[in-house]
């Protein structure tokens, strides 16, 4: 299987952690070198390194003993949160698989490795079965393969490096190699030598068998990436300057010193799959060299590639013959490498040509077009070609006719072929497909966990987020169908409301997830609007443009720069437009009281009354701080919440009057998540991976909790009904409960 790089690492979907973040890149390699024969320079240290002796040590300790994952009886709260004990507060349970990282194919491509920051799964190639994992408390933040593909070093977030048997799991031996996170790992192509580059702007190489550091080094800069590369007698390194931004040079192992002049990575796309070449493309132009700065081909791109934010991925055949670029509006070129020449150039119009029930297929105009190829990739003889765009669609192509043979609807933004070509995988952040080549039917699914609501059962038995739904009480995970996203519980919890991209609504019994009705929401037929309506993010991510009233009688799209648009849930058809002005967010009191809208450009919160089933303006809260990254109602339908850059606040929404306000950072960070007790005595906001605690009436701070180890953002926050848990939602694509430890 080739190696496909984005700044050095094989395979990334870094499902990147804002409240709408976008897709992933899967493709993208960049490395550095001069186009001609480089002076060497002397290699600089902050500090002169002294020797080190690696410390062997034990596989790090399990998780506390209050602290379980999915699967297993959760510890029962010894109280309710309050303003007194909420210094007590503890982890209770990490739920979730995490964010897909990285992907490997081990043990002559017998076995699937899957990367999230808190833990390392292993999956059989054919029937797509769990054989092993492995869950650290402080999570893992680094992996690499053999050559061989029989192990796999992974480093953690406190600087260990563990190798690992890629079969069993097995640990061979770990050692503290750095003093903090392991950034990047690599093997030497004979596997006698292990690169490894910290947090603490050093980088090592390990002798494998004996654990002797072979070569220390620091950088002024630090370094955030390394591999080798020209037969291992070289370390492409990834280096940042403050004042000259981020670039690669290259270390000579035997002397020691820098080969080669800064390049800016921008210019670099992707590293060829032996990586003894790159793309290259600047402003020299688009070729393809070797890590002397020899010049292997150069191309003469065509017109269409450049189209709106022109080349989006770019890819090696697996033999490193072909290289293949996919564009925005929809444009895939495909390149002989060593000759230099154009071999095809194709693609599909610029707009989805798959069924959605005969309405418009949702998407977010936001930087690429929609049909944009995000990601290619070809198959190993070179004669298929398989692509996803900005809609999530799939194609697959045959590159000896040019004709489209098949596609399918789906969420991937990234899609590779699997080892033999037979199989595709598709992936977005959390979750992985895969389709069968033969008719793109999927034959596997890896769930994971990321969504944009968050929320208890009525009861307080179950709590919902993305597809994952567990029972709180013994921490049993239910999966919601592959195509749907959680949006509410009915009033009484019996029930909840799902969404999927197709514009269909979809109500199911929580207690097995039976499905008991659906209906498809119909595209309203607007004259002076409709580039508002082709803009209603399904969201592909996390369908966090959709709203369902506590009553399930109404839902709602809202996104940027436009009105908010209303269907009846029962027969879907079109209510009409809500409110006079575009509004981004969209909210309602559980008592189904209030419905709030806010838009990033209007400087006002809108208050509507719920009456006779439907909004009702009644006035607005002036707001100046620009835009609200959180907007939510408590729980006794009293107070608006809401996370604007650093601060948090709280409204009162009978009078619009202002109760609360603090600020909680001054490092330009947005305040993501914020909630309230119960009784509205304690506040929570979050910040980053840190949540805060504030007494409601004071404005003390009376307590923090940093909730991942990572510096995932905390996007959702909510406390249990009756006080005892709080959960928290993170970009890492868990859930944590949080509470009082019984003990």
């Amino acid at each position: 299987m080739k190696k496909k790089f984005v700044i050095g690492l094989l395979v990334i979907f870094s499902l990147a952690a804002c409240s709408s973040p976008a897709p992933p890149s899967t493709a993208q390699t960049e490395l550095l070198v001069d186009t001609v024969t480089p002076t060497p320079a002397p290699f600089t240290t902050t500090t002169p390194l002294p020797t080190l002796t690696p410390t062997i040590t034990s596989t790090p300790s399990p998780t506390p003993s209050y602290f379980v994952r999915d699967g297993t009886p959760v510890p029962q709260p010894a109280e309710p949160i309050s303003v007194d004990n909420v210094s007590q507060i503890a982890e209770l349970a990490r739920w979730g698989y995490g964010t897909v990282q990285r992907v490997l194919f081990m043990a002559d491509d017998e076995i699937m490795i899957v990367k999230t920051p808190i833990a390392v799964y292993a999956y059989t190639m054919g029937t797509v079965d769990e054989l092993w994992r492995l869950e650290l408390p402080k999570g893992f933040s680094a992996v690499a393969s053999s050559t061989d593909k029989q192990e796999l070093a992974v480093g953690t977030y406190d600087g260990v490096i563990l190798r690992l048997d890629a079969r069993t799991g097995k640990e061979i031996v770990s050692w503290k190699a750095h003093e903090e996170e392991i950034i990047s790992l690599d093997y030497a192509s004979d596997d006698t030598m292990l690169a490894s580059s910290g947090e603490d702007w050093r980088g090592r190489v390990w002798a494998v068998n004996s654990l002797e550091s072979i070569t220390e080094f620091g950088y002024d800069e630090g370094v955030s990436n390394l591999f080798f590369v020209a037969e291992d007698s070289q370390l492409a390194m990834r280096v940042h300057d403050p004042g000259q931004g981020i670039a690669y040079v290259f270390l000579d192992l035997a002397k020691n010193i820098i080969l080669s002049d800064r390049i800016d990575d921008d210019f670099i796309q992707v590293v060829s799959p032996e990586q003894d070449a790159f793309v290259y493309h600047g402003p020299e132009g688009f070729s393809v060299r070797d890590f002397l700065g020899n010049m292997v081909s150069e191309f003469d791109p065509p017109e269409q590639m450049y189209y709106g934010w022109g080349p989006l991925d770019y890819t090696f055949s697996p033999d490193g013959s072909l290289l293949a670029v996919g564009s925005d509006f929809g444009s895939i070129s495909v390149f002989d490498v060593y000759e230099g020449t154009l071999v095809a150039s194709f693609g599909n119009p610029p707009e989805s040509n798959l069924p959605s029930n005969g309405f418009a297929k949702p998407f977010r105009r936001s930087g690429a077009s929609p049909a944009g190829i995000r990601s290619v990739d070809i198959s190993d003889d070179n004669r298929l070609l398989v692509a996803s765009n900005g809609y999530g669609d799939l194609f697959l192509w045959d590159l000896e006719t040019l004709q489209r043979i098949r596609s399918v609807a789906d969420f991937g933004r990234g899609v590779f072929f699997l080892p033999n070509s037979q199989r595709i995988m598709s992936t977005f952040g959390s979750f992985i497909d895969i389709y069968s080549i033969s008719n793109l039917q999927r034959v596997a699914f890896v769930p994971g966990g990321r969504g944009s609501k968050l929320a208890f059962s009525p009861g307080g038995s179950r709590l919902a987020y993305g597809r994952l739904v567990w029972e709180v009480e013994n921490g049993e995970v239910q999966h919601v169908p592959k195509d749907e996203w959680f949006l509410s519980f009915s009033p009484n919890g019996n029930y909840f409301y799902t969404i999927s991209p197709e514009w269909w609504v979809h109500q199911r019994r929580t207690a097995d997830m039976q499905l008991q009705q659906q209906r498809a929401i119909i595209q309203p037929q607007l004259e002076d609007n409709e580039w508002w309506v082709s803009s209603i993010p399904a969201q592909w991510y996390e369908m966090g443009g959709w709203v369902i009233s506590p009553d399930n009688t109404l839902i709602h799209a809202s996104s940027y720069e436009m009105p908010v648009f209303s269907w009846s849930v029962e027969d879907g058809e079109y209510v009409g437009a809500t409110g006079g002005s575009p509004a981004s967010v969209v909210v309602y009191s559980p008592d189904n009281k209030y419905f709030v809208n806010h838009g990033s450009a209007t400087e006002h919160f809108g208050i509507y009354t719920v009456e006779g089933g439907l909004p009702v303006y009644k006035f607005s809260i002036p707001f100046e701080d620009g835009f609200a990254y959180e907007v939510s109602i408590s729980q006794d339908s009293k107070l608006l919440l809401i996370g604007a850059m650093e601060k948090a606040y709280a409204f009162d929404l009978e009078s619009g009057n202002k109760l609360f306000s603090e600020e909680l950072s001054d490092q330009n960070y947005p305040v993501r998540a914020v909630a309230t007790t119960p009784d509205n005595k304690a506040l929570a906001a979050s910040i980053n991976h840190m949540i805060y605690f504030y007494d409601f009436f004071t404005g003390t701070l009376i307590g923090t909790v940093e909730n991942n180890f990572s510096g995932h953002s905390v996007e959702h926050l909510t406390f249990s009904h009756d006080g005892r848990y709080l959960a928290t939602a993170s970009s890492d694509g868990t859930v944590r409960l949080w509470g009082i430890p019984p003990n």
